[in-house]
């Protein structure tokens, strides 16, 4: 007996929907954290996608525009924004909102298989930022 692809895919337990690794298995969701160490408000941007493949392109999953106040003591947190998956992260950090960017970052945010998938972004006082999947 051969097994064509989409037995393989079943078998495994997963497959690729319109560009977006998913695990049968998984039952998550992916959130991200947000840590502001400036001593300033930021505004912030991020656009995550899937990420594509042979037979489909990248597509928006969630992007998001916010004012980002500083985080001394504690994270900013949004909560179930995908499911749990494999995504292209794009972060940018603006100083003023009319400003250009000040800081960005692409990423990829490896959150198959987890039943809760969390994405911190730091923004250090410096304007780096550090991601921690």
């Amino acid at each position: 007996m051969m097994l064509e692809r989409r037995d393989l895919l079943t078998f495994a337990g997963g497959a690729v929907i319109g560009g977006v690794t998913v695990s049968f298995l998984d039952k998550g969701s992916g959130s991200i954290r947000w840590y502001n160490g400036t001593d300033e408000t930021l505004w912030t941007e991020i656009e995550i996608q899937s990420k594509g493949g042979v037979l489909f392109s990248p597509e928006t999953i969630y992007e998001d525009s916010s004012e980002l106040p500083q985080t001394p003591e504690y994270m900013f947190s949004v909560p179930n924004i995908v499911p749990a998956g494999d995504y292209i992260v794009k972060i940018e950090v603006r100083r003023n909102w009319n400003e250009s960017i000040a800081a960005s970052e692409t990423i990829t945010w490896n959150g198959s298989g987890q039943e809760h998938a969390l994405l911190t972004i730091e923004i250090d006082s410096d304007l780096n930022i550090e991601t921690i999947q």
